[in-house]
């Protein structure tokens, strides 16, 4: 897909509306809530220690200097997004006026 061109940012646009409105509907029927996090820089932040440790995006592998923890660029970014949106694993999730 070509990014830069209206038509084309419009259709992805289009197309991550419809998958939060989906997601949405599903939290909601199930009794879950979606909380949305603001990504940005979730994958060069140590998920044990939340210490920034900036890294160009070619390096894929994370390596914590200060507690060892070492993950995939991506996996720390998920962590980091789970603990930004205060929840757990979904399998935990809590539901709906839950504690």
């Amino acid at each position: 897909m070509v990014r830069n061109h209206p038509l084309a940012t419009s259709i992805h646009d289009a197309g991550w509306g419809i998958f939060l409105n989906i997601l949405l509907a599903k939290a909601a029927s199930a009794g879950r809530v979606v909380v949305e996090v603001n990504p940005a820089g979730t994958s060069h932040v140590c998920a044990q220690l939340w210490r920034d440790r900036s890294q160009t995006a070619a390096v894929r592998w994370h390596s914590c200097p200060y507690c060892g923890c070492a993950l995939h660029r991506d996996h720390t970014a998920a962590l980091n997004i789970l603990k930004k949106g205060g929840g757990t694993a979904f399998r935990e999730a809590q539901p709906l006026g839950g504690p």
